[in-house]
């Protein structure tokens, strides 16, 4: 069987997809990175707060709830015509010294930095890393490091009576 690493949507609208008889689906599943016991976004909505920027409140909570749920994309994958679906779910759990290396790491620029700073308004941004930052090195301070869990899932799905493509 082929395996094809897809989004939802893209299985709801690309014919290739709808050709092959195996579906295989990699995505982090609900909810964003964890700070045991403290959550990244505790942390953040404590500082929009101090900042008085309480009407940003909502953005963040769009950001954060805008992630696939297992929930919803077994029900995407099943309106697409996709059935059998399995699921397995792990995390993967980075470690830092302080909040410089979380903040400042590659993986976390790319995936989450650009998101994090559009919660605020661009005049914003400095002084609410500042304290998002120092916030983080309390974290650092009291714990040792920064342990950051990102969840994930695996999504394997099948279509009935496709046939194998390529």
């Amino acid at each position: 069987m082929t395996t094809l690493m897809v989004t939802p949507l893209q299985a709801e609208v690309d014919p290739l997809v709808h050709a092959w008889a195996r579906l295989g689906l990699r995505a982090v599943r609900e909810g964003i990175g964890r700070l045991p016991a403290v959550t990244f976004p505790d942390l953040h909505i404590a500082t929009l707060l101090e900042l008085e920027l309480a009407e940003r409140l909502a953005t963040l909570d769009v950001h954060i709830n805008h992630r696939a749920t297992r929930a919803s994309v077994t029900v995407q994958l099943t309106r697409a015509g996709f059935e059998r679906l399995s699921v397995t779910t792990d995390a993967c759990r980075m470690r830092f010294a302080d909040e410089s290396s979380f903040l400042r790491h590659a993986f976390v620029r790319l995936a989450f930095l650009p998101a994090w700073t559009s919660v605020v308004p661009p005049e914003a941004v400095e002084r609410t890393f500042t304290e998002l930052e120092r916030r983080l090195n309390v974290v650092a301070a009291e714990r040792g490091e920064l342990a950051l869990t990102i969840p994930m899932a695996c999504v394997e799905a099948y279509k009935p009576g496709a046939t194998e493509a390529l």
